[in-house]
């Protein structure tokens, strides 16, 4: 999927300039049909409430590894 920050920014372009034209500055591109540098996944939905790691692994095209982590915390509901 696009990068929505992307496609947000590009779409209030588009509403700022309208059909000016010229154009003071070069319009943004459109938004890759692929974004591959956001990732997404399914967390179990029984997580223990606390902290957790999530673990990403990428190789990339000159099959160098590159490892990132992140933590994040489960919670109680609010209500």
């Amino acid at each position: 999927e696009p990068d929505p920050l992307y496609e947000e920014t590009r779409l209030r372009e588009n509403s700022v300039l309208g059909s000016e034209k010229p154009f003071a500055w070069r319009k943004l591109p459109k938004a890759a049909d692929r974004c591959t540098h956001l990732w997404a996944a399914t967390l179990s939905a029984d997580l223990p409430i606390g902290r957790h790691v999530v673990t990403v692994e990428e190789v990339d095209m000159f099959g160098k590894v590159h490892l990132a982590q992140r933590e994040f915390s489960v919670r109680k509901p609010l209500r």
